[in-house]
């Protein structure tokens, strides 16, 4: 009898030590500061990665990072998730302001609340003041390389369709001004016949793209802001023989790379997703840790081709 009570004292003793262990595990992970990342669309593979670098680095810094946003584009449904993470008093949000006046209101009540916003792929520049950092490409640089890229590829002549995701997203439209300007004053033979909307819809970007080319039988090169667009656009081509376009996409996903070297695409500008969603997170530990971090960094693009396709990552 003795040997059992001393068995079940000791079977209770481990018990207490597990329980007790438990407790400290599940309150050092309520300790973890808490960032949300609030994506325009959460599953586009092409965003994949930079939730991939938050939650890396989250992890390197002790950090609960989560990824969420709608399933298909939508600025409310974004703002949202920015309200629930603000009922939740998070520690920290990332997103994408794709259209500054929709989310002005929202970054205000972070700001009042005192919860820092990093701006990441995209930034709204006169609302500097309402987040703490912005990385991303540099949309002004994107657009005039673009130009040039074209330019060189098309000898300065060109009848361009361009395919975006809203006429009013902020970034690409940023990126169409400085494509427009740098062709109006340097490439003279170089025009855009036509713009269309797609909601960064592979449907709606294949449909678009089939009705540019029978309506615009001009139309000789594709400038994609979105990404939706190029593997659209080579699914046309693909399907009904189209042939004599040049198409300048955006962003390395594999339907674009196979395109590239199938012949369909000529070349992408491809953006540093995975950079973005990493030097986010430690631009708010720093932050939260009283240091000053970069108001704009520009996370960089690689034009690639046949050429380099095999080589541009190393």
């Amino acid at each position: 009898m003795k040997t059992i009570i001393k068995r079940a004292g000791g079977l209770l003793a481990a018990a207490v030590v597990i329980a007790t262990l438990g407790q400290a595990a599940t309150a050092q992970a309520d300790d973890k500061k808490r960032i949300v990342f609030v994506s325009g669309i959460v599953g586009l593979p092409v965003l994949q990665p930079a939730r991939i670098g938050a939650q890396t680095r989250g992890e390197e810094l002790g950090y609960d990072v989560s990824w969420v946003g709608p399933t298909q584009f939508s600025e409310a449904e974004m703002v949202n998730q920015m309200e629930i993470a603000l009922a939740e008093k998070v520690d920290a949000v990332i997103t994408s302001p794709t259209n500054p006046s929709v989310f002005r209101p929202i970054y205000q009540k972070f700001q009042e609340a005192g919860i820092p916003i990093v701006n990441a792929i995209l930034d709204a520049p006169d609302d500097e003041d309402l987040r703490i950092a912005y990385i991303g490409t540099d949309q002004e640089k994107y657009g005039i390389n673009a130009a040039h890229h074209l330019a060189k590829k098309m000898d300065g002549k060109a009848n361009i369709a361009v395919l975006m995701t809203t006429l009013d997203m902020g970034n690409q439209v940023q990126q169409l001004a400085a494509f427009s300007k740098t062709i109006e004053a340097e490439y003279p033979g170089m025009k855009i016949v036509t713009k269309e909307p797609d909601n960064s819809d592979p449907i709606q970007a294949a449909e678009k793209i089939g009705t540019i080319f029978l309506t615009y039988p001009e139309v000789d090169a594709v400038f994609c802001l979105e990404v939706a667009c190029g593997p659209a656009a080579a699914q046309v081509m693909r399907e009904t023989g189209k042939t004599g376009v040049t198409v300048l996409a955006i962003d390395d996903v594999e339907d674009t790379l196979g395109a590239i070297r199938e012949g369909l695409i000529w070349g992408t500008m491809t953006q540093d997703f995975y950079r973005m969603g990493y030097e986010s997170v430690g631009f708010i530990h720093d932050h939260l840790d009283g240091k000053d971090v970069p108001s704009v960094t520009d996370s960089g693009t690689v034009l690639v081709t046949a050429e380099n396709i095999d080589t541009y990552k190393n």
